[in-house]
């Protein structure tokens, strides 16, 4: 047993005591650089989802650490899904706590988790799944990554110019910036909700909620976490758009599309790569590409790091049967009926849907 005591609160009820000792703990370790463990992330997601409580780790009354859930019937998801892509407890570093002891305490009886950071040693045993989540590193600026990945024989950036070319010379002028106009997002999500439904995948980008939390997080206006929409726009019409996510010195990419009649000329590929060159001048060490191996962001990327998907479950043969399903699951993902698998995946979160459930 440990000497952390826990308390399970709604969200709104924190007070402005741990919301700054959840900030300041967010800040000051480098475990937790990613906008997705700021309170106001939570905070944001709570305001369009509602029903988001908080695990608040204690010691002699004093808060050390904080655990964002989405509770349904005592089983508990990190807050923020499906758009969390980085999921953890921000605990103190000296803190020595047990996930067991927190759900019992909390009256949970089982947590699932997708993108639990390997950091978090606390979770490691419960770890089924790993996957890969790619990073660029921005530090000494856009021109030393440029001629770094140059040297390393990557020609990302050369066939980027030469459809940039392509494109200015058969559409029209090319404009890439930081963009205000809230029908830009709309028709981002339109382009999402798409291409969802056009690769088989279950839609999230149609439903109200998402709007509004996405949009939310672009009326932030601190270094500490806010929302940025950028575009790329020929002869002023949309053609591509990206909303990221940053957070101090870290940006995560997170909801990109384009305008299909213009995939010759990788619109995507074209918007990033001119953001990884502006993002470094306004602070961005660090662009976050997420997980999902896809050719680009192995040619973009710089480092990698795992992030896992499990359970932790009080009851053991409900906790055996999940793990066996994520296993098979995985398997079957990564083998020949993966397209049966989502076509089944996408059915079934059609029935949730008709039933109340947004997922």
């Amino acid at each position: 047993m440990t000497n952390v005591q826990f308390k399970r609160i709604p969200i709104n009820q924190l007070d402005s005591q741990q919301l700054r000792v959840w900030s300041d703990l967010q800040e000051g370790s480098c475990k937790y650089a990613s906008p997705f463990f700021r309170p106001e992330y939570a905070q944001l997601y709570a305001a369009a989802r509602g029903a988001i409580e908080v695990c608040v780790l204690s010691e002699n009354s004093k808060p050390v650490g904080f655990l964002p859930l989405e509770v349904k019937s005592g089983v508990a998801q990190p807050a923020g899904y499906p758009f969390t892509m980085v999921q953890g407890a921000v605990v103190r570093e000296d803190v020595e706590w047990s996930p067991v002891e927190l759900l019992s305490a909390c009256q949970l009886s089982a947590l699932h988790f997708d993108h639990m950071i390997r950091a978090q040693h606390e979770f490691q045993r419960y770890c089924r799944i790993h996957r890969a989540s790619y990073s660029i590193d921005l530090s000494s600026g856009f021109d030393e990554y440029r001629e770094q990945k140059r040297r390393s024989g990557t020609h990302a950036f050369a066939h980027a110019a030469n459809r940039l070319r392509k494109l200015q010379r058969e559409v029209g002028p090319v404009e890439v910036s930081r963009d205000d106009d809230p029908d830009a997002l709309i028709l981002l999500l339109r382009w999402k909700d798409r291409q969802c439904r056009r690769t088989g995948v279950a839609s999230i980008y149609s439903f109200p909620w998402t709007t509004k939390f996405l949009a939310q997080t672009l009326r932030q206006n601190s270094d500490c976490f806010r929302g940025e929409l950028w575009s790329l726009r020929v002869n002023r019409q949309l053609v591509a758009a990206h909303l990221l996510l940053r957070a101090q010195h870290v940006a995560q990419g997170w909801v990109m599309g384009y305008d299909t009649r213009f995939r010759t000329y990788s619109p995507g590929m074209l918007l990033l790569l001119r953001m990884l060159e502006e993002l470094p001048r306004t602070g961005i060490h660090f662009f976050d590409l997420g997980t999902g191996y896809e050719r680009y962001k192995a040619q973009l990327m710089t480092h990698q790091r795992d992030v896992s998907e499990g359970s932790i479950d009080l009851h053991p043969v409900r906790g055996s049967a999940w793990n066996c399903w994520l296993s098979i699951r995985d398997a079957v993902r990564n083998s020949p009926l993966r397209r049966s698998a989502l076509r089944v995946e996408r059915t079934l979160a059609n029935i949730r849907r008709k039933h109340g459930h947004p997922y």
